[in-house]
């Protein structure tokens, strides 16, 4: 009777086990989309950092054609001047870009590590619901013996005390 319960008990636990697992994958899932986010959102901004720069290039090419074209030395010290201030926002952007360059690679490493991770969970959630399901089938089978042992047993010892009461009136 004992193992009857404690089978029952795992049998009535196999849903808790299938649900930790499942949570455990859901976490791997969204440990994947952060870092896909994260990968996304750092290469959006490189992309704008390289659009600013190329604005900041075009300037400072259009200054430099000015400056050929200059017709007195104010005019010219003013377009040095805004070539100088180009150029250093040029390099200013360029070494930002350079760092989110450095950063998408970690980002990339991180969401490679992910998918691992992911994968890696899928096979061991999949293996260990596999098991749960041959666990629960086995449990399954063994309980429903020990039911119809038990009800047998039932009907038995019913049957043994109307046969004792019969006897003991005679």
């Amino acid at each position: 009777w004992t193992w009857l319960l404690t089978v029952r008990i795992d049998f009535s636990d196999a849903p808790g086990r299938v649900a930790a697992l499942d949570a455990t994958l859901d976490g791997a899932t969204e440990a994947l989309e952060k870092a896909k986010a994260a990968l996304a959102e750092s290469v959006t901004a490189r992309r704008a950092l390289e659009k600013e720069a190329a604005v900041a290039q075009q300037r400072v090419s259009k200054y430099k054609e000015q400056l050929m074209q200059a017709k007195d030395n104010k005019q010219f010290h003013a377009l040095q001047h805004e070539i100088a201030t180009f150029s250093a926002e040029v390099q200013r952007v360029e070494e930002i870009e350079i760092g989110r360059m450095l950063e998408g690679d970690e980002l990339t490493a991180v969401v490679k590590a992910a998918e691992a991770t992911l994968a890696a969970e899928k096979k061991r959630v999949a293996a260990e619901k596999s098991a749960i399901e041959a666990d629960s089938t086995t449990v399954a089978g063994e309980l429903a013996g020990l039911q119809t042992a038990r009800a047998e047993l039932a009907a038995t010892v019913d049957a043994l005390r109307v046969w004792q009461t019969l006897e003991s009136r005679t």
